[in-house]
């Protein structure tokens, strides 16, 4: 601690220097403690704790028994969402023997390590060289505490989804694409890890849309060379998919983004998640524009990596606030805000190390911007996720023994008990209501009573069509509630 606050300018070592450092040490302690907490309380946990859990784990056992990228009109409809490398990694940790759920969380988790620190990196190599190594380990520090600190962050880094690995993939890219200065290496490594992060999710384009545009400007023919090469090997990759999957490739992963807009959803989602982000938002973007004038006014910008650093995180801020409106989106979460809020824990960070008389109290603000986001955050507890287990584990045993085919909105309980997915109820809905699906045949599964037992907690709208209600009341009658699980058998008359 005497060395971190020898080298903060101009505090030295006096009492603000190390009221600061006091300062880092309490935020650290907090955020970590409390991460460490959620991890520790979620990552075992033997059932799904988000949705989409259940369709991913499925995903991956498609792609063991050789079935994804399958046509939509063969049963099970399995749609494959994304683009396959986190499935390949799951899959591989499955063969060795790991439940494949927690693997599967355990391969978030280390993405929200390595995201941490790649931000961390990031904001202290993107201030000026001539700045202090004091001011670069506060930027680099700060920035790494507030994405540990964002709640969306600890929520998707102990869930089985793709996102953490594309966005922790994605940073990389932008990393290693600022230390190309060191060598050539460094600009193959960043189109490596910006190929990689599409390979996870298709639409994780902001990183490499940022870092390739900023170097447009600062070196036009470095960008055009890997512009050129990543969208020759993207074509190439394409292709040789489509070839593999008779044409079915491209149906899929297009076809995940086919959706309705529920403009509420700005309401009930988008303003609660960017209030998590309401004290370093303004500071990130604040920041952003006075060092964008201060490079349009000296115009140096041509090879040089600070300003190339600056343009790629503005960019990737832009760009990523944009892309918050997919929030919109029917079925969407909060992970459409990590484009935005990963250059905004970077910025922010930088931020706070270039304004050092104000830097004490700038790190008040962002810190309790962090602790009341993460206070405030709807976590399930400890009680919550024991009554739950119960629940899930008597539903499993239901599921087991049931003679026929069974159908669940919680997809774990169905990979628990060996079951098949049958569908994936959001997207196969939304592309029945957009005209891309035909649901009459699995409208007429319900109408012949294929399925012995349906286990549903919601019936909404956004995963149920009327259609698919309807048949399902007719046919099926409710025996059971247990918690918020509703049990649904054939009627007796039937």
């Amino acid at each position: 601690m005497r060395a971190f606050s020898s080298r903060i300018e101009p505090a030295g070592r006096d009492r603000a220097g190390h009221l600061l450092v006091a300062g880092f040490a309490c935020f650290a302690l907090a955020i970590l403690v409390f991460a460490a907490g959620q991890v520790m309380l979620r990552l075992p946990q033997r059932f799904g704790i988000d949705y989409g859990e259940g369709f991913v784990w499925g995903q991956v056992g498609d792609l063991l028994a050789g079935r994804i990228y399958r046509p939509l009109s063969e049963y099970p409809y399995a749609l494959m969402h994304y683009t396959p490398l986190y499935h390949a990694v799951v899959a591989a940790l499955w063969r060795l023997g790991f439940d494949p759920l927690i693997a599967g969380r355990a391969v978030s988790l280390v993405s929200g390590l390595v995201l941490a620190g790649a931000c961390g990196l990031m904001a202290a190599l993107a201030l000026p060289e001539d700045r202090p190594r004091g001011r670069k380990l506060i930027a680099g520090v700060t920035a790494a505490m507030l994405v540990a600190a964002m709640p969306e962050v600890v929520e998707w880094s102990t869930v089985m989804r793709v996102d953490m690995l594309a966005t922790s993939l994605g940073m990389l890219g932008l990393l290693a694409l600022r230390l190309r200065d060191r060598g050539p290496a460094w600009t193959v490594a960043a189109g490596l890890c910006f190929l990689l992060a599409l390979l996870t999710k298709q639409n994780t384009l902001v990183p490499a849309a940022a870092g390739i545009g900023a170097l447009l400007i600062t070196e036009p023919r470095a960008a055009l060379r890997l512009g050129g090469a990543l969208a020759g090997i993207g074509l190439a990759l394409i292709g040789a998919a489509e070839l593999a999957t008779h044409g079915e490739f491209l149906r899929h992963v297009v076809l995940y983004d086919a959706a309705r807009f529920n403009w509420d959803q700005m309401i009930t989602l988008w303003i609660p998640h960017m209030l998590d982000v309401a004290v370093p938002l303004p500071i990130a973007v604040g920041f952003a524009l006075v060092r964008l004038r201060q490079l349009g006014r000296a115009r140096t910008w041509r090879r040089d990596p600070t300003a190339w650093s600056v343009l790629a995180l503005s960019f990737h801020l832009g760009l990523g606030l944009l892309l918050t409106l997919g929030i919109a989106k029917m079925g969407a979460g909060p992970n459409y805000l990590l484009p935005l809020f990963v250059p905004v824990a970077v910025l922010a960070g930088m931020a706070l190390a270039e304004l050092p008389r104000g830097m004490l109290a700038m790190l008040v603000l962002l810190a309790t911007g962090a602790l009341w986001s993460l206070a405030s955050y709807p976590f399930p507890s400890r009680q919550w996720f024991a009554e739950r287990d119960r629940q899930c584990a008597e539903l499993v045993d239901m599921v087991r023994a049931a003679p026929g085919p069974v159908l669940s909105e919680n997809m774990t309980l169905l990979m628990r008990a060996g079951r098949p997915v049958p569908w994936e109820f959001g997207s196969i809905t939304e592309l029945t209501l957009l005209g891309l699906f035909d649901e009459a045949p699995l409208v007429k599964r319900f109408e012949d009573g294929f399925f012995d037992t349906l286990i549903v907690y919601s019936w909404g709208p956004e995963r149920f069509s009327e259609a698919v209600r309807a048949a399902a009341w007719r046919r099926y009658e409710r025996v059971a509630v247990i918690g918020r699980f509703e049990v649904w058998r054939r009627r007796k008359a039937d």
